[in-house]
């Protein structure tokens, strides 16, 4: 007959969120990962708890700070137990299309945001046997 082939995963998290007027966002969520994978007979889970933590701050028009940092350790095995955080200074303007319509009462354009972010990354594992636990990697990314 058929041999048996699956893989299931869940998430569960818990979390807050807090503003400080208009200008400053935190957040906190932990998160628990399970994987199972089966192939015939054998079978091999893995889990993870991931707390991390976020912070957003506007600080002029069109400026804004964020800071993000996680921990992850792994339930059994440890080698990929990792902190990783990051911070970034973003620039966010709109910019319009051009699509404009116009009624007899109103009138309706189309805008869309565009982002240029730069900051920095850093990840660390520290239960890894190799020789290089950390590295800190530039981050620079453009949305539009």
């Amino acid at each position: 007959g058929p041999s048996v082939h699956e893989y299931y995963q869940t998430s569960t998290y818990a979390g807050l969120e807090r503003a400080f007027g208009s200008r400053i966002h935190v957040s906190a969520v932990a998160e628990f990962l399970r994987g199972w994978r089966v192939e015939g007979n054998q079978y091999v889970i893995g889990q993870t708890l991931r707390p991390r933590f976020g912070v957003d701050a506007a600080f002029k028009r069109h400026w804004a700070l964020s800071a993000t940092g996680a921990w992850s350790s792994g339930r059994s095995f440890h080698a990929y137990d990792s902190v990783t955080s990051s911070f970034e200074v973003s620039y966010t303007r709109e910019r319009g299309l051009g699509l404009g319509r116009t009624t007899d009462s109103e009138t309706a354009s189309l805008a869309y945001p565009v982002r240029f972010s730069i900051g920095l990354g850093q990840q660390t594992f520290y239960n890894f046997l190799g020789h290089q636990h950390t590295q800190v990697v530039p981050m620079a990314q453009f949305t539009f």
